[in-house]
């Protein structure tokens, strides 16, 4: 499982677990500009691939905050965004979000990952949101699937499906088309599935009058 797991992780992310050093000139002098490695190697972690693999792979243009970066402003890309550091700003991109940190700011991108980071901001994704173990989230969340071992503060309105591992907490509400709950779970809030073209009348229909 692991190894599956570190080579799906490798094609996605571009490493695989190891820092990346690239080197950086400028006029004056070249420097050393390290990506820190994040901590992918948990059982929360695993789960969330095993559950639904990203379709695409990282582009080889992707951007990429690292630890010690503060951005104070609006991001907007066509490619895959990797956040270890701060965004005080809203964040768009047609391709997948990364986050491992702080966004304080809305999100609009394909699916997202969340890895022990805290976003306070709503995030609109036309895919789905894989939300690691320690991460916190407070705001609406529109997505397909969505699959949550962190804490949310917020409504959350999935096309597709919910799951909340044991590690959940949804203060809030949620509407899916199905959902699966681990022992543990905690919501508070209501859970509401569509029927879609179901005639719920029919179904409760004894006859006479009752």
């Amino acid at each position: 499982m692991k190894n599956n797991f570190t080579q799906a992780l490798k094609e996605l992310t571009g490493f695989d677990g190891e820092p990346i050093v690239t080197e950086k000139t400028s006029s004056d002098a070249t420097e050393s500009v390290i990506i820190p490695s994040v901590d992918y190697e948990t059982n929360a972690q695993e789960e969330i691939v095993a559950y639904k693999e990203y379709a695409e792979k990282a582009s080889a243009n992707s951007t990429r905050i690292t630890s010690t970066m503060v951005i104070k402003g609006n991001i907007k890309s066509k490619d895959d965004i990797f956040i270890n550091g701060e965004v005080v700003g809203d964040i768009e991109t047609s391709a997948n979000l990364h986050t491992s940190n702080l966004v304080i700011g809305n999100v609009v991108a394909n699916n997202m990952l969340a890895n022990k980071s805290r976003q306070r901001g709503n995030i609109s994704l036309d895919g789905d949101l894989f939300m690691g173990e320690g991460s916190v989230i407070v705001g609406n969340i529109n997505c397909n699937d969505i699959d949550i071992s962190g804490k949310i503060k917020g409504n959350c309105d999935a096309k597709g499906f919910a799951k909340f591992s044991k590690s959940a907490y949804l203060l809030g509400d949620i509407i899916s088309e199905d959902f699966s709950t681990e022992a543990g779970a905690k919501i508070v809030g209501t859970i509401t599935t569509r029927t879609g073209d179901l005639d719920l009348d029919s179904e409760f229909d004894f006859g006479g009058d009752f």
